[in-house]
């Protein structure tokens, strides 16, 4: 995503209005809810630049005309992938690897370079055309030891699914399900354990994934 977009109201029923508005009003991405004290209720939403500008503005317009509070409206452009996980929630697209534009340049000008030196030009591969491959990913279906059912293992994990997996399967195969995952994936899911986890705050922020995952089966074979 290319931005996050933030409108903070006072009370709840603004924020319901605001948050109705940014979704009809472009194409946006809903990522979170958050409250804080004195009534404050902030939406944060996250897609293009120009979508979210427009987005914010739909809602603030909207909380206005219903006799709404407004504390504060922001639309932070680009913003750094850090925040994804930490102070908001996942932002949807910020794993997306970017090109470097200079290996791409240095890329060209070695095949320039090799032209000029009178090496023979490659010919131009022929394209044929080929039907596109599914690669929608299914959720992963891990077999439970001596039953015939199967216990479905989803992108997002979510502790109560967690919970659910490790009461089928045992705690011995929480590395097994988590090492598939990213490690931002596992700190956001390690926040969810409220003060329950091993670590907390800034250790989780700080903890690579190995670290991550010695604490969740930690957690599990208590």
């Amino acid at each position: 995503m290319k931005a996050i977009g933030m409108i903070e109201t006072k009370g709840l029923v603004p924020a319901i209005e605001s948050a109705d508005a940014m979704l009809k009003a472009a194409e946006v991405t809903l990522i979170e809810r958050r409250f804080v004290k004195g009534g404050l209720v902030t939406i944060v939403i996250a897609g293009d630049v120009a979508a979210c500008k427009a987005s914010v503005d739909a809602a603030a317009s909207a909380v206005q005309r219903m006799g709404g509070e407004i504390v504060s409206t922001h639309v932070i452009p680009r913003p750094h992938s850090t925040l994804s996980g930490l102070i908001v929630n996942r932002i949807p697209g910020d794993d997306e690897e970017i090109s470097d534009p200079d290996d791409e340049e240095s890329h060209i000008s070695s095949r320039n370079k090799e032209n000029e030196g009178g090496g023979t030009p490659s010919e131009p591969a022929e394209e044929t055309a080929e039907p596109a491959e599914d690669t929608s990913e299914e959720p992963a279906e891990i077999e439970v030891t001596g039953e015939s059912r199967t216990v479905e293992v989803p992108e997002n994990l979510h502790k109560a699914e967690l919970d659910e997996i490790v009461e089928a399967r045992g705690a011995d195969a929480v590395r097994e399900i988590l090492s598939g995952k990213k490690v931002v994936e596992l700190r956001t899911l390690a926040r969810e354990y409220n003060g329950q986890f091993g670590i907390s705050g800034r250790e989780i922020t700080h903890s690579n994934k190995s670290a991550l995952i010695d604490q969740f089966e930690e957690y599990y074979k208590k």
